[in-house]
């Protein structure tokens, strides 16, 4: 069986697992590579019906580079990618496949979207609303980043005769600061309503740190699947218990931040060199940011309780993301506050350098949206500051050890469980 047991393994990580400052420009230069960096993503939606007359606030300047401006301020960033209103999902993906492909290599990725609500992170992470993926050999001209990544992943995987390989499936929600396993049934049935399930009937997972220090989330669910066709199949199973909810500026917000994580082993064939390596991917699609007050009025907006407390969580945790990636571009600093929310205690070993990591940046460029593209390029500004630099992690199995090393990594796991 592919998968190794914990008491018959031990991870050799080979470079250094660290996050940095980012340095000065010579020092950058001089001793860090670019695949060290956040690569850090622009992407501008484009205009609805109703925009299309409106004044903009957001001018790309080349494939690098934009400006947001508004009222007398300006901002600009230049960054790994800017893409334009017209670019096509397949564009995007194109950026984002090298960090796909470090997976098979034993390298953790993380993608993740960030923007206002209404943006199109769903729409760039999975696809439209309407777009159903199950049973789609190939991805389609709509389909978003997960489903490409998934069929990268397979179609390089059943193409390589040298080894042989398991994958894992996880899908989880954190709505509310509660942590939601979205393959497993609810109690209730999905209520028709704008919400698409009481959460309150569902049981929150807890998030901890197992006995490698290695964030995990207790009795999260994990799936085996062979090929693309059976990630799709369960993340459409997910998506109807996602929390969902018509806004003010989306009829189909989402109210939670969803996560895909895929875990792939590879095992070499006897006969063939190399290293068994299991790695970690996790593709996120956070929910929006969102005002308080509508329009360059600032006319506060009439909300319920319960969507109060959404926006207050989703902005919470959103700027405790914020607060993180500061704190982690601060010489000297030696506190960064995962813990302060779900999303970035889950996020702690993706953020702390143990992964790639590449941010979807999204934005409306109409002059309504300039304070939230002025937020939003503010945080990819701060992103791209931080290096990570990833470990490779290979698997030693018991073949690789001699007994009396198995002995004493079965006691020590045992008596740590």
């Amino acid at each position: 069986q592919m998968c190794i047991r914990d008491s018959q393994r031990r991870v050799r990580e080979e470079s250094w697992c660290s996050m940095q400052p980012a340095p000065t420009e010579a020092e950058e230069a001089e001793q860090v590579a670019p695949s060290s960096q956040v690569r850090v993503m622009v992407r501008i939606r484009p205009d609805t019906a109703e925009e299309v007359d409106q004044a903009k606030a957001v001018t790309v300047v080349d494939d690098h580079t934009l400006l947001v401006s508004k009222a007398g301020r300006t901002i600009t960033g230049d960054f790994y990618h800017v893409f334009q209103h017209t670019a096509s999902q397949a564009d995007l993906y194109a950026k984002v496949q090298p960090q796909i492909e470090d997976v098979l290599r034993g390298y953790n990725s993380t993608v993740f979207a960030y923007g206002q609500t209404g943006t199109g992170k769903t729409h760039s992470m999975l696809g439209p609303p309407e777009f159903n993926p199950e049973n789609a050999d190939e991805p389609t001209d709509m389909a978003g980043v997960i489903p490409r990544a998934c069929h990268t992943l397979f179609e390089q995987l059943s193409a390589d005769s040298q080894a042989d390989f398991m994958v894992l499936c996880s899908f989880i929600e954190i709505y509310n600061e509660n942590v939601f396993d979205l393959l497993v049934p609810a109690p209730t049935e999905p209520q028709p309503s704008s919400r698409s399930m009481e959460p309150a009937k569902r049981t929150p997972l807890q998030i901890k740190a197992d006995v490698t220090g290695q964030i995990l989330v207790q009795r999260m669910s994990q799936h085996t699947v062979q090929c693309t066709q059976d990630v799709l199949g369960l993340i459409s199973q997910g998506i109807k218990g996602r929390v969902v909810c018509g806004t003010e500026y989306n009829a189909h917000s989402s109210r939670s931040h969803a996560i895909v994580q895929l875990v792939v082993e590879r095992r070499p064939f006897e006969d063939s060199s190399g290293s068994t390596t299991r790695a970690k991917l996790n593709l996120v699609d956070l929910a929006g940011s969102e005002r308080w007050r509508k329009g360059d009025e600032g006319q506060h907006l009439a909300l319920s309780s319960g969507r109060v407390d959404e926006m207050t969580s989703i902005n919470q945790s959103l700027s405790t993301l914020s607060k993180c990636i500061a704190a982690l571009t601060e010489k000297g600093r030696t506190h960064v506050p995962f813990r302060e929310s779900k999303l970035t205690h889950f996020l702690q070993d993706a953020l702390a350098g143990n992964s790639g990591i590449t941010v979807i940046a999204t934005l409306s460029g109409t002059t309504d949206a300039a304070e939230e593209s002025f937020s939003t390029v503010g945080f990819a500004l701060r992103a791209k500051k931080v290096l990570v630099y990833a470990t490779r992690n290979e698997i030693l199995t018991s073949a690789g050890l001699s007994s009396e090393e198995v002995t004493i990594l079965r006691h020590k796991y045992e008596s740590e469980i």
